[in-house]
């Protein structure tokens, strides 16, 4: 895999923007915190970055913040495009694998229960004892979801060092603002992508939440949680996601014995996605149900 095409928010001029954004922040930060650091420049520079540190910080921030706004347009468009592709290709017949399906197949829907997707590997399958496994994230989405907690954290702790020297209210207040906005993405983010799946053959119970629960009564209150015995099949869908670029991402899925269907993972990773279902397979004793893509 390509791994430069891994993040569609750091590709081609986009990663040359980031650059320089990062440049500008770091440039502003050594301006507020360590600005004797710019003594090898000539003095007019130096003053100059110096003086307008705080005009760097904000122009690098605004930078990352524009990379973060085309993201996320990214991320609607293609989910949009899915959508409509989605509904076109409803229709087309499944391949069962491993077993023949039953009748309740005929009105699975095949098309994607997340739309969207990533082009790269989000989630995988780790065996935690005896027919226990767990969905955990991987650490390239941790890596992500880091590099705007880094970028706030250290905005904002060269902002509140830089307040402490003399710096004035405002030339302290909007880095730490802006590296307030940057931590929180990060975290939130991080947060809704680590909550971990669990299957459980003695307890019984799939669920997604947290892997310390035991108590089947408290596992059932959960949104997203069924018995292991009511799932009847795994359903893998491909789904072309279309926009600047152009990639396939793979979708997991529960199919319950009422058609009902729970999405596990969905990532770009199709071997690796194929295998953990393989693998969920025969710890249920299902069937995987595919087709091939549109």
């Amino acid at each position: 895999m390509n791994r430069t095409n891994d993040v569609p928010l750091l590709r081609g001029k986009n990663l040359l923007l980031s650059a320089f954004a990062s440049l500008l922040i770091f440039a502003g930060l050594i301006g507020l915190v360590a600005p004797e650091l710019f003594a090898a420049l000539p003095a007019d520079i130096a003053r100059e970055l110096t003086q307008n540190a705080v005009l760097l910080l904000i122009v690098g921030l605004a930078l990352e913040t524009y990379l973060l706004f085309r993201f996320v347009q990214h991320v609607r468009l293609r989910t949009t495009q899915a959508a409509r592709a989605a509904a076109v290709h409803a229709a087309a017949p499944a391949t069962v694998v491993g077993e023949i399906a039953s009748s309740v197949t005929q009105h699975i829907e095949w098309s994607p229960v997340k739309h969207g997707g990533a082009n790269f590997r989000t989630k995988r399958l780790m065996a935690r004892g005896p027919g226990r496994f767990e969905v955990r994230t991987t650490w390239q989405t941790v890596a992500f979801c880091a590099l705007f907690m880094a970028v706030g954290l250290g905005v904002g702790g060269g902002a509140m060092f830089a307040g402490g020297r003399g710096s004035s209210s405002f030339e302290a207040l909007a880095p730490l603002l802006f590296g307030a906005l940057f931590a929180g993405i990060g975290a939130t983010m991080l947060y809704f992508f680590s909550r971990p799946a669990v299957f459980d053959r003695q307890l019984g119970w799939y669920w997604r939440g947290s892997p310390a629960l035991r108590a089947p009564g408290e596992i059932r209150r959960l949104s997203e949680a069924t018995e292991l015995s009511n799932i009847q099949a795994l359903q893998v869908l491909t789904e072309r996601v279309s926009g600047k670029s152009s990639y396939n991402s793979y979708e997991l899925n529960l199919v319950l014995k009422d058609g009902k269907r729970i999405n596990v993972m969905d990532h770009g990773h199709e071997a690796a996605l194929n295998a953990d279902a393989q693998s969920l397979a025969q710890l249920l004793g299902v069937p995987v149900w595919t087709r091939p893509s549109a």
